[in-house]
């Protein structure tokens, strides 16, 4: 699985998405970019993975996957929060609804253009607000840990130096 945000690209032609890989087998969904920013890919190999249905989102694109040898199903979605902050709230509550509309396992990566903490922002500029429904989305979705970009749902929030 390949998952790229901010492609500042409204399409991909297939040369485009050769170039991309160096084998071929690879099924290919993307949202379009919004002037000179946004745009999100999500490739997925074939050969070992089958793509049972794709979705699509102003935020995100993903897949229902089974693993094809070990009968494994899950979803994978890959994010892109916008720059806009003023559409943060927006892209929150797309989030909370495709979460808690998910009945498989659920692997979710990309850049959410969020922080938890200002202690993470060099300057340390940051919006209280923001912070508050992106803590409160990972706490009320049962995800624990949210740590440099990465959410873990292994163990309690703690910072690993």
């Amino acid at each position: 699985m390949v998952g790229l945000q901010e492609t500042i690209k409204k399409d991909f032609s297939a040369r485009d998405l050769d170039r991309l890989t160096p084998k071929e087998g690879f099924s290919w969904q993307w949202t379009p970019a919004r002037g000179h920013s946004g745009g999100i890919l999500l490739g997925i190999k074939e050969d070992i993975l089958q793509i049972e249905n794709w979705e699509t989102d102003d935020f995100y694109v993903g897949a229902t996957i089974r693993h094809r040898l070990l009968n494994i199903r899950w979803d994978f979605i890959t994010v892109y929060g916008p720059a806009d902050h003023a559409r943060s709230p927006d892209f929150l509550e797309s989030l909370t609804r495709r979460c808690e509309n998910a009945t498989l396992p659920l692997l979710m990566g990309g850049d959410f253009n969020l922080v938890r903490c200002k202690e993470v922002k060099s300057l340390g500029v940051c919006d209280p607000g923001l912070m508050d429904l992106f803590n409160n989305l990972l706490r009320n979705l049962l995800l624990e840990r949210f740590i440099d970009g990465v959410v873990d749902i292994l163990g309690p929030t703690t910072r690993v130096n």
